[in-house]
């Protein structure tokens, strides 16, 4: 399989079926992948972490060949789909939500930044204010590609007084 490496290009090839909001989430964040530096162990919060041997060139993304599993729940108001599911769905929760959370760490560091822009798929958890889901909400992600990068990006929202128990094998 070719090695699509981590380019504008691949980013177009990722980003081809997904709505105008994602692509342009993608390609923003790309663009501040592109200009930062790699961390160093000059840095505090990677001062333990020896990432000279790492070589991005010989990584890609993963094509979107894994497989979720995901548990049915018992609460409809509790929404649990694929990310690009819910990002076509629900799209104005996710574009609400979406890196929010992280937008400086994004803006400051090359493998965040990394992430935002080639994360392939993951899931959606969205919990409404005021509903406490006890029962366990679990994924399973099966991959077997080696050489690629795997990238799941999980958004989990807890509303206001909002509970869940989440849980993910890989």
């Amino acid at each position: 399989m070719e090695n699509l490496h981590f380019t504008e290009q691949t980013l177009a090839k990722i980003s081809a079926q997904e709505s105008d909001f994602l692509a342009s989430s993608r390609k923003k964040n790309f663009e501040i992948f592109s200009k930062l530096s790699m961390p160093s162990f000059k840095e505090e919060e990677w001062r333990y972490t020896d990432l000279l041997s790492l070589k991005l060139h010989e990584f890609s993304p993963i094509e979107k060949n894994h497989k979720f599993q995901t548990a049915a729940l018992k609460n409809k108001d509790v929404i649990f789909i694929p990310l690009s599911k819910a990002a076509k769905e629900h799209e104005d929760l996710v574009k609400k939500y979406l890196f929010t959370a992280h937008k400086d760490f994004i803006y400051s560091d090359k493998l965040a930044a990394l992430e935002s822009s080639f994360w392939n798929d993951g899931v959606f958890l969205y919990v409404p204010k005021d509903v406490s889901y006890e029962e366990p909400v679990s994924l399973t992600s099966l991959v077997d590609d080696s050489g690629k990068m795997i990238s799941h990006h999980n958004l989990i929202v807890l509303e206001q007084n909002a509970s869940a128990n989440f849980y993910e094998d890989l």
